[in-house]
């Protein structure tokens, strides 16, 4: 969201062909993590490995898809490292707040 907002109060004319490269970059994160959703739904797997693993295949995806996204739209690789900084702060928040893994 911060992006999105951003984007449209600091790119003009960019602002959509980004927010329509990110946004396919979260499709991809997103259709990544359906395999475990299915599994776990179904009841065939919903181990703490396999939601790790895909996870991590996820997170890595849309690194490498949202590089290419802010490349593509012709923006600052500033936008690239912006967004590594909110997904670390997101993660960080995630295992500490909601999952109680990580205590500071």
């Amino acid at each position: 969201m911060i992006q999105i907002l951003g984007a449209f109060l600091f790119m003009k004319e960019k602002a959509v062909v980004f927010v329509k490269n990110i946004g396919f970059v979260c499709f991809v994160g997103s259709c990544i993590l359906l395999p475990f959703v299915i599994s776990a739904l179904t009841g065939l797997n919903n181990g703490s490995i396999f939601f790790f693993i895909s996870l991590v295949l996820s997170v890595i995806a849309m690194i490498i898809l949202y590089r290419a996204a802010v490349l593509k739209s012709q923006v600052s690789i500033g936008w690239w490292y912006f967004w590594l900084f909110c997904l670390a702060v997101a993660i960080s928040l995630q295992l500490t707040v909601v999952f109680k893994l990580v205590q500071f």
